[in-house]
């Protein structure tokens, strides 16, 4: 077969056009490479817990409802521990999902400010989510905005949300907080000390131990770091250094655990609610990592400073009546979450997912539906049945 004389130059050609188009720059930022990345993660963090809150009362930073997870990476940014978003309830957890609001692509390509019909939503430089709002009738207007406060790095470590739906409506505030540990932090930018909340004391007035509030609580707000025998042996823990402390401890005193929990939230300390708890609700978590050690000087304080309440017998199965909205329906867990009145008896009035076994019915369920149902608390968990849609 003849040689065709134009193809060497061809090929030539072609090599020194696709070497140029790779060493271009400006034709577009390359997207995330690791999983640290992809997680809008910058530097070398070696481990982050996210925790979203409900800040139910606008007049007071106190925290309602929480959710964490704790993601756990390597340094080359490959994530090896990501723990789903999960409630602590009295019968166990409910898992909920985490909105990232962060897009990568917004970072390295503006505008950041993007229009489409009926809808504005605008970004940092960050590429995090900082403004939607849909463009309707004043009645049915929504808007959400959120203010982001970051560390030296450029990430955020406090997220603060606030939505509305109409002009009648009051606004809903949320808040998250990122708690960053990274591979390049000495011991001394991570270290427990800080400042002690004044008052927090265990004198006259001090809470009288309630089990199932307290174990709820510790759960909420202490078991990711602590464990829940409240020793500091964690995946989370492993990666502070120094690790956080052993509640357990016999040489802690009641009011040395207090004023442990009680500090002021401090860059590099995983802990700290003094000024996002209430005094009783730290009172709480410090009666409960007490009785964790019961049998120790610690257990003993605990037993001399609050009387112990007659056990109430075990209860196999309890029902309540809910009423709410349906705020979104996720087939794939099972589950509803609902915006409901207090659950009397149980629970106040917030936003929650419930289980939702009954198949056909979580199909038929749309977004803005009223329903009323049982929510049915046993061993096992909780779960709602018997749901009608008003």
């Amino acid at each position: 077969m003849r040689e065709n004389p134009c193809l060497p130059s061809l090929i030539i050609v072609l090599l020194f056009l696709a070497a140029c188009q790779s060493s271009s720059p400006g034709t577009g930022a390359p997207g995330p490479q690791t999983d640290r990345d992809r997680d809008g993660l910058r530097g070398p963090v070696r481990a982050a817990l996210t925790e979203d809150v409900i800040l139910p009362d606008p007049n007071s930073p106190f925290e309602g409802q929480i959710a964490t997870s704790v993601s756990i990476y390597e340094e080359s940014g490959r994530r090896t521990l990501e723990t789903p978003y999960r409630i602590a309830l009295p019968a166990g957890h409910a898992i909920t999902r985490h909105e990232t609001y962060f897009n990568p692509a917004k970072a390295a390509n503006p505008p950041l400010v993007e229009r489409t019909a009926g809808l504005l939503v605008e970004y940092d430089i960050h590429g995090n989510l900082v403004r939607q709002r849909t463009d309707e009738a004043p009645d049915r207007q929504s808007e959400l905005s959120i203010r982001y406060e970051y560390d030296a790095m450029g990430n955020w470590i406090r997220r603060t949300l606030s939505r509305s739906a109409g002009a009648n409506a009051p606004p809903q505030r949320e808040a998250s907080y990122r708690h960053l540990i990274y591979f390049n932090q000495s011991p001394a930018e991570a270290a427990e000390a800080g400042p002690v909340r004044a008052g927090a004391t265990t004198g006259k007035g001090a809470l009288a131990y309630d089990e199932d509030a307290a174990r709820t609580l510790f759960n909420q707000r202490c078991v990711v770091c602590h464990g829940e025998d409240g020793k500091g042996k964690t995946e989370l823990a492993a990666a502070l250094a120094p690790p956080p402390r052993d509640l357990t401890e016999s040489k802690l005193s009641l009011e040395a655990v207090l004023a442990y929990l009680g500090q002021t939230p401090a860059a590099g300390r995983v802990h700290g609610l003094g000024g996002r708890l209430p005094e009783d609700r730290l009172q709480l978590l410090a009666l409960h990592a007490r009785r964790l050690s019961q049998g120790t000087a610690g257990g003993a304080q605990l037993a001399r400073a609050t009387p112990t309440p007659t056990a109430a017998p075990a209860v196999a199965e309890r029902r309540y009546a809910l009423k709410g909205k349906i705020v979104s329906i996720e087939l794939d867990l099972r589950q509803v979450a609902v915006e409901h009145e207090e659950i009397v008896g149980y629970m106040e009035a917030m936003t929650m997912p419930f289980p939702l076994p009954d198949e056909a019915m979580l199909r038929r369920l749309k977004k803005g539906d009223r329903i009323e149902a049982t929510l049915l608390v046993d061993r096992s968990g909780w779960r709602l049945q018997n749901v009608v849609i008003k």
